[in-house]
């Protein structure tokens, strides 16, 4: 199994190009929004390497402004529908199929779907791959 941890700030779109055809096995997020007010939902894209979308799913939850969120995107995860605690880092499940493959050439991004403070909010991501 291979990983990726991207943890640059400033970011809350985030892509990652991959050469040959891949496996996702679960993605980790961590978003800190910032001030700005706005609803943020995260969603995890696979695209082509022409950049056509493929796959999208987005998260069940929003998450507001000034808050610091969790997100769990595995394989059997269920869809919740609130955070978990509701408090102080809740984490949220979204479910990703079996062999979830992201074409040769293409790539995964995830992103606030809103693009609320894409450029301010600070979104941390660890891939789990295999190739």
């Amino acid at each position: 199994m291979l990983v990726i941890y991207d943890k640059a700030l400033n970011d809350s779109d985030k892509s990652f190009s991959f050469h040959g055809p891949t496996i996702l096995d679960s993605v980790h997020v961590r978003l800190s929004t910032t001030a700005t007010v706005g609803n943020r939902q995260i969603v995890l894209e696979v695209l082509t390497a022409a950049a056509d979308v493929i796959f999208a799913v987005y998260a069940g939850v929003v998450q507001a402004a000034s808050l610091v969120r969790r997100y769990t995107m595995h394989v059997g995860s269920g869809h919740d529908t609130a955070f978990m605690p509701a408090a102080a880092e809740g984490v949220a499940h979204i479910p990703i199929p079996n062999n979830l493959t992201i074409p040769a050439g293409g790539s995964l991004r995830i992103r606030d779907s809103a693009a609320i403070a894409a450029a301010a909010d600070d979104m941390e991501v660890t891939l789990q791959y295999r190739e």
